[in-house]
């Protein structure tokens, strides 16, 4: 079993104990990879981590080999869980300690009492030039998940910008919005309809079910297609019609789930992949938009659709979606798809192009401006 000594300094940044206490220190970088893990976010639920770049790692190894002079100076940042005979106080006034670690053979990563938070490529990186590298390290003391999470997300933001997919998977993590309220404290914010995306992740009834692209331990790249911040969108765009009936989150979700679950059956089924037009941020957005302004003019106007009942509300888009046509969707564009509000607009303009020729006989496509053909 290895036993790593550690001098360090320990400092309590916030005097009223609220936050973690930190131990400043130096250690060489094959060393602390025997004590410290990584829990990447595509191989375990609680990871924070995104997977290794071996050509940022790769960089990093050569930058050191190129000049003896080059160092890298930041620090990287652990999380460390100790018990409290493991710190021993050397010199109380100048708070210098002694940690000490004892790693059992064949520690699985998850298991380590370190925990990387920031600077993975360059520990592996400095490793890969030279295990006895020494390298900088801020460690925070028995700090817990959410705080972990939260250090992950503040630092990383800060300097390379963390995907949002990744924010929003972590924040889902955490009960009643915990990460979410302290993300804010750093000016990191997250949509209000972040929750609707966690319920229609994992709803039984929702068309979307397991295919937004929240980060998730195991899965293969493109089993999850969907932007979580499509569904937030879509969502806006049918409270934006402050609709009595839609107020409450389940009719809001069974009114949501009628429209899709309908754009998933017959011949709308096949544009449910990760290349389609349809399934991009832009198109789930547009599709929302012309299909829910339909619903509410009928809602407002003409039939007294009761929009609070999701087997009505299916009948309606049907009758809706028979002056629509997939082929839409798969043909070629005169303008590039994107998340611009411009582009949105246009889809929407086509939609209702599209409606208005199908119910006139005339072909689908005709003076369809974004339609090259």
């Amino acid at each position: 079993m290895p036993t790593f000594t550690i001098p360090c300094i320990t400092v309590d940044q916030r005097q009223n104990g609220a936050g973690p206490q930190f131990a400043l220190f130096a250690a060489p970088a094959g060393q602390i990879m025997q004590w410290a893990g990584i829990r990447r976010r595509n191989e375990t639920a609680q990871g924070t981590q995104r997977a290794l770049n071996k050509s940022k790692l790769s960089a990093l190894r050569n930058f050191l080999a190129k000049d003896a002079r080059n160092t890298i100076a930041p620090a990287i940042t652990i999380t460390l869980r100790l018990a409290p005979e493991q710190v021993h106080e050397v010199d109380d006034a100048n708070h210098f300690s002694i940690i000490t670690l004892n790693i059992p053979e064949g520690e699985a990563e998850i298991e380590k009492p370190g925990l990387i938070i920031d600077g993975q490529h360059r520990l592996f990186g400095i490793a890969a030039y030279d295990p006895m590298c020494p390298v900088n390290v801020v460690a925070l003391l028995n700090a817990d998940d959410l705080e972990t999470a939260f250090q992950f997300l503040v630092i990383n933001n800060k300097v390379t910008p963390v995907q949002p997919d990744l924010i929003r998977t972590l924040a889902l993590d955490y009960a009643e919005g915990a990460l979410a309220v302290r993300l804010k404290t750093a000016r990191l914010t997250l949509n209000a309809n972040l929750p609707y995306v966690g319920i229609m992740d994992t709803d039984e009834d929702s068309p979307f079910k397991g295919i937004i692209a929240l980060v998730a331990a195991g899965e293969q790249t493109g089993e999850r297609f969907v932007s979580p911040a499509a569904i937030e969108s879509a969502i806006t765009v049918i409270q934006k019609k402050e609709v009595r009936e839609l107020k409450s989150d389940d009719a809001l979700c069974e009114f949501f789930y009628a429209i899709w679950s309908c754009l998933k059956q017959g011949a709308w089924a096949p544009l449910w992949e990760p290349a389609s037009k349809l399934m991009t941020k832009s198109g789930i957005i547009a599709m929302t938009s012309f299909v829910t302004d339909a619903l509410i003019a009928k809602y407002d106007y003409a039939e007294n659709l009761d929009v609070s009942d999701p087997t009505e509300v299916r009948k309606q888009v049907r009758l809706i979606l028979q002056y629509q046509t997939p082929d839409f969707w798969t043909s070629e564009w005169t303008m590039k798809i994107s998340d611009a509000l411009v582009v949105r607009g246009k889809i929407v303009d086509a939609l209702t192009k599209i409606h208005r020729n199908l119910r006139a006989n005339v072909p689908w496509h005709e003076d369809v401006d974004l339609v090259a053909l």
